[in-house]
């Protein structure tokens, strides 16, 4: 998430809008106690990063027929 922020034209613009992002160090501190419960209700965790969108989508069809 961070890179994506970071490589944005506006990141500044972006960072501002999301204040909870000018404390990185709280904002991964609360990413890290939150984590587990997302990954407790999710139905699907399907890992993105360096990966086309074609693929992500195919990933995700494939997981949703196997259920």
């Amino acid at each position: 998430i961070m890179n994506t922020i970071y490589a944005h034209p506006n990141v500044k613009k972006k960072i501002k809008k999301r204040p909870l992002l000018q404390d990185l160090d709280g904002a991964k501190d609360l990413f890290n106690i939150r984590l587990p419960l997302y990954r407790e209700v999710a139905d699907l965790e399907i890992k993105v990063s360096g990966r086309s969108i074609d693929d992500i989508s195919n990933d995700i069809c494939t997981q949703i027929a196997e259920k």
